[in-house]
């Protein structure tokens, strides 16, 4: 079974976010947006349009998980900006159930009891990469994260928790001159645990037999 070399993976989330330049785009947009719904947030500008803000709000996290997309393809080391773009496109409905069903069983687990609930978020953390990467379905991308996450439940763990860490200590600490700035921080470090989710995905990979990909047929004989 594959090992996770923790600092290996959390190290290297960080620094790609700044190397690799579509990355590094999608987290500048993802920002500046969160930084404006921030601003919004806090000021008298939502009391004033309640229902504009909801519609937006909405469709800022629609296109938020494209940017996902298109980050996940590009942290795979892979693909250009156009190839990033096209493989979020192809892969957004897929991706877009598979958020949608993580979220409903993490909240089942959350309100069952808290430990549940974090044990499941860690299990599906690899669903979404595996939805877009490897081009499997919601359901599919479900099962392969609770396969593939098996015997490096702990591993896992501890490189989002210190991702977390690091986020929420950087986020406080900019939002001590402006609430804003902290938004805007969040939203670009926001990337740093996607980054570290196709990391994993990319080292677990081969512990774990692929049991849904097509048995090649055994050749007759002849």
């Amino acid at each position: 079974m594959a090992k996770l070399d923790t600092g290996k993976i959390i190290e290297g989330s960080f620094r790609m976010l700044v190397e690799n330049k579509v990355i590094l785009a999608v987290a500048i947009i993802d920002a500046i947006v969160s930084a404006v719904f921030g601003f919004l947030l806090i000021s008298s500008v939502f009391l004033l349009s309640v229902p504009l803000i909801i519609v937006l709000g909405i469709a800022w996290i629609l296109v938020s998980i494209y940017l996902s997309g298109v980050a996940i393809a590009a942290a795979s080391g892979k693909m250009d900006l156009n190839d990033a773009l096209a493989k979020a496109g192809s892969r957004y409905l897929p991706l877009l159930g598979t958020t949608i069903l993580s979220i409903i069983i993490i909240i089942l687990g959350f309100i069952a009891l808290i430990i549940p609930g974090i044990y499941i978020m860690i299990r599906l953390a690899l669903a979404s990469p595996a939805t877009v990467l490897e081009n499997r379905s919601p359901v599919d991308s479900l099962k392969r994260s609770w396969a593939i996450t098996a015997g490096n439940w702990w591993s896992i763990f501890w490189i989002l928790f210190a991702i977390g860490i690091v986020v929420a200590i950087i986020r406080i600490i900019f939002s001590i001159p402006s609430p804003v700035l902290g938004y805007l921080v969040e939203g670009f470090l926001a990337y740093v645990s996607v980054i570290a989710s196709v990391l994993i995905l990319q080292r677990l990979r081969g512990s774990i037999p692929d049991r849904s990909a097509p048995k090649k047929p055994r050749n007759s004989k002849q």
